[in-house]
């Protein structure tokens, strides 16, 4: 008798097994948290992060194949957590982005400022050797600003670093430091 209630306990469990269903709730909020880390840039501004949970969501995906439902559960929650950091990663990656752009538009200005202050006494031959690098500062300086409009911080900030840089290489050879 305790053998065959032990099998037909066991055979109960399989057949619940097979009709669990996945734990929808979970699983949704989950994959809208990554949705909401990739519409705040992570990939850009947290990669790391971003991937780690794109990792869990793989790691999901693969568990649901197999219908190994309460380790479906454990890993949307691991998920929408990581998808979470992810997302404040991003926020505050991009916040930072923001500023240090901004810092460089600035800093950049101030030099091409400084450099075309300094053409204004020079000799014409110097002139004439510089002013291809004058307006190689100055179009970068431009294209810093309008990316910094645009919000691609990261692209504004390489090109303020190249305008500053020309523009201080302009001072250098107008001072006669190179």
């Amino acid at each position: 008798m305790r053998k065959a209630f032990g099998a037909v306990l066991i055979v109960s469990l399989i057949v619940l097994a097979a009709c669990a269903h996945p734990p929808e709730k979970q699983i949704t909020a989950a994959r809208n948290a990554l949705a909401e880390a990739q519409a705040a840039e992570a990939a850009t501004y947290a990669p790391d992060a971003l991937q780690a949970a794109l990792a869990k969501s793989a790691a999901l995906d693969t568990q649901l194949t197999k219908r190994t439902y309460d380790k479906v559960e454990q890993l949307a929650n691991e998920l929408k957590k990581a998808a979470e950091t992810a997302q404040q990663e991003a926020v505050e990656g991009k916040k930072q982005a923001q500023k240090d752009a901004n810092d460089a538009v600035n800093a950049a200005m101030d030099s091409v400022s400084n450099a075309k202050d300094a053409f204004k006494h020079i000799s014409q031959k110097q002139y004439e050797a510089l002013k291809g690098e004058m307006q190689s500062a100055s179009e970068s300086l431009q294209t810093a600003e309008n990316y910094l409009q645009n919000g691609s911080y990261i692209k504004a900030k390489q090109d303020a670093d190249k305008a500053q840089q020309a523009a201080q290489s302009i001072l250098d050879q107008i001072h006669g430091k190179k």
